[in-house]
């Protein structure tokens, strides 16, 4: 579970605990569910709110970073803190990048790009196991 440290903070590692009875796809398919309301919420809905009425993407943008990254992920210390940002930074510099090619493309792009951060972690996860 060393893999863990870069998710959890340090007094947590030890802590992970699965729920008894959950099957491993169920803790898989709610964690998919958990990146799509992430990218929602942390990046779409934050620059689409902000873009339509500000008339520009960055206070979304800075809302999406200071909510996810210092909100959520303060207590995990300076390395939680780097590798939070830069799974925030990728997932909205993708949907930036793409955004005005195709708003549903873009959005499609950073849903999977958490998805793919999740099953990096499940692959950890089980790892250790």
């Amino acid at each position: 579970m060393t893999g863990l440290g870069l998710i959890l903070g340090p007094d947590e590692v030890d802590a992970v605990q699965t729920p008894e009875g959950l099957h491993p796809a169920a803790l898989f398919a709610l964690g998919l569910a958990l990146m799509t309301a992430e990218a929602a919420l942390f990046t779409l809905v934050p620059i689409e709110l902000s873009q339509r009425f500000l008339k520009r993407a960055w206070p979304g943008v800075a809302a999406g970073f200071a909510v996810y990254v210092i909100g959520i992920h303060w207590n995990n210390g300076w390395l939680g803190l780097a590798v939070s940002s830069w799974i925030w930074g990728v997932v909205t510099g993708a949907y930036l990048l793409e955004r005005p090619v195709s708003r549903g493309r873009a959005a499609c792009q950073a849903i999977g790009l958490k998805w793919t951060f999740w099953i990096f972690a499940m692959a950890v996860l089980t790892a250790g196991a």
